[in-house]
């Protein structure tokens, strides 16, 4: 290969490294609004109890999250690790749901001083993933 073949392909190279990592900031975004809808149903489902606040809640995590699949769907690239990365985030924040739902339904119908607390702590996991996916 000649020296101005192979500094072309290292021009081509990075010219495609800099456009997966711009393509791949979607990610970021998403966390924040899945974080922000997790947030939102936690506290709907805390401050209704019964059927009024699973309905409720709902009514906002099956278009927020059928848009968020969507939307994930059309992005084109992702960066490496992504599967382990979405796994850790969407286990702990899982963990965290359950850890705050089943306390809170059980002694905390409608206590203000448990969802709030609860609703940030649920929503952490996605915040801290944005937070890291912007920095890479």
């Amino acid at each position: 290969m000649r020296e101005r073949d192979a500094a072309a392909a290292l021009a081509h190279a990075d010219g495609l490294g800099a456009k997966v990592r711009q393509r791949s900031q979607w990610y970021g975004r998403f966390l924040v609004l899945y974080s922000v809808a997790a947030f939102f149903v936690v506290l709907v489902i805390g401050l209704n109890p019964g059927p009024v606040g699973a309905i409720a809640s709902m009514a906002i995590w099956a278009p927020a999250l059928t848009g968020l699949v969507v939307y994930a769907f059309k992005q084109p690239v992702t960066r490496a690790g992504f599967t382990r990365r979405h796994l850790l985030i969407i286990g702990s924040w899982t963990a965290l749901y359950l850890a705050v739902l089943f306390p809170g339904t059980a002694w905390f119908e409608g206590n203000l001083a448990w969802w709030l607390p609860g609703a940030l702590v649920v929503a952490i996991p996605g915040l801290i993933g944005a937070y890291v996916e912007v920095r890479r």
